[in-house]
């Protein structure tokens, strides 16, 4: 059994659209009138044909719009959201409105993405590990006990590696310089 457009002046209207939109999806209007006579039989070919002709007209092309076929239709957003049908407007509903609704809902998706996200990257982490629990004292403590032992400067004897010079500790420095405050200045003749 095959769906059939009623036998009324709306079914009429109801014809005239669709040839509108089958012929705003390039289809001609011959295929049109073929296609109506279909799914309305007791349409004549040749009334059929007309409904094309008129459809293909300027002012019904106009009319083709998601607010103005939806207003046609007398397409009430519950129906729309049940049939999913998402490119034809609601008749009940502002355009204003719609468009609220539209930038909650991306912003709704956009937060479920970014969460999404988070989720991810805290799952790929390692789990953070803290020095103080492994060694079972308060946080405060282990960075107060991690202040007291700073790291001192390491004097050593060492040969330094870049200057090729040997490094002398601070007790020699200090000993030779004050050898040579000491020694007498050479007299130049």
């Amino acid at each position: 059994m095959t769906w059939t457009f009623p036998d009324d002046d709306a079914g009429r209207d109801d014809v005239l659209l669709y040839c509108a939109v089958r012929l705003s999806a390039g289809v001609s209007p011959a295929a049109a009138s073929r296609e109506v006579v279909r799914f309305a039989p007791w349409l004549s070919e040749e009334e059929a044909a007309a409904l094309a002709t008129r459809a293909a007209s300027e002012r019904e092309q106009k009319e083709l719009t998601a607010e103005g076929i939806g207003q046609r239709l007398n397409l009430r957003n519950e129906t729309r959201v049940r049939l999913s049908i998402n490119t034809i407007a609601p008749a009940d509903i502002s355009p204003e409105e719609r468009a609220a609704r539209r930038k909650a809902r991306d912003a709704a998706s956009a937060r479920a993405r970014r969460a999404m996200k988070r989720a991810a990257a805290i799952a790929d982490r390692p789990p953070k590990v803290e020095p103080w629990t492994e060694i079972g004292i308060s946080r405060r403590t282990y960075f107060r006990r991690k202040a007291k032992v700073a790291l001192k400067p390491v004097v050593s004897n060492d040969i330094d590696i870049y200057s090729r010079r040997e490094k002398v500790p601070r007790e020699r420095r200090r000993q030779s310089e004050t050898d040579k405050r000491h020694e007498s200045p050479a007299t130049v003749h």
